[in-house]
């Protein structure tokens, strides 16, 4: 699936930070249905400055911390070449139940480009984009200090994907601080170089633990 992904040509200019620093999240903020509602639509509607780092811990919350893994991945993926309206199509689905799903918005990217739909294809180029600036802040994670912020594991593997990275194996981490992070280590299968790539996963980790 990585080989679909990397020619997105994201996520190098994305993990050095050149732009797009997402925002801090207020750690006690409950879900505020009017303005997810309505920062939603303005998402959908792919207005200018929408916020996505908050829209995602606000679904993040609106789902109750089950973020639904996208099963039908592999399929609709598959399905891009020979068969793009019935991926496009698995695509809105997924979206249907989680907006914010990286790998259904570049599913939908590539199929309406198969299709034709060149303007609705750039629409969802740039939802990518945005999505993926929000998790990456302008870091470039290396480190926990500069980790990359997530509100779901799903976030981190689509995100690698993206970035172009092949994960290797993945570990927990926590700091002085009391921050937790997941540590995965994944390479790049064009040079073989490995990294250690973190993620903050505070946002869902102390709700995992109390169920």
């Amino acid at each position: 699936m990585i080989r679909q992904l990397r020619p997105l040509g994201l996520a190098l200019a994305l993990a050095a930070g050149v732009a797009f620093a997402a925002p801090a999240l207020a750690e006690a903020e409950g879900f505020n249905k009017p303005g997810f509602e309505a920062a939603l639509a303005a998402a959908k509607a792919h207005e200018a400055d929408v916020d996505f780092a908050w829209l995602r811990h606000q679904n993040l919350l609106r789902l109750d911390y089950a973020i639904p893994d996208w099963d039908k991945a592999d399929e609709a993926f598959g399905e891009i070449d020979t068969r793009p309206q019935k991926a496009l199509d698995l695509a809105r689905e997924q979206l249907a139940l989680n907006y914010f799903d990286l790998f259904a918005h570049v599913v939908s990217e590539q199929s309406l480009t198969k299709l034709g739909q060149t303007e609705a294809a750039k629409a969802e180029h740039a939802t990518v984009v945005a999505l993926l600036a929000s998790i990456v802040g302008g870091k470039d994670g290396l480190s926990a200090e500069h980790a990359f912020t997530v509100v779901s594991i799903s976030e981190e593997y689509q995100t690698l994907a993206l970035i172009g990275l092949d994960v290797k194996n993945q570990a927990f981490a926590n700091t002085d601080d009391g921050h937790a992070y997941d540590v995965l280590e994944a390479s790049d299968p064009d040079t073989g170089e490995t990294h250690k790539i973190w993620f903050g996963i505070d946002a869902f980790f102390s709700k995992e633990l109390a169920q």
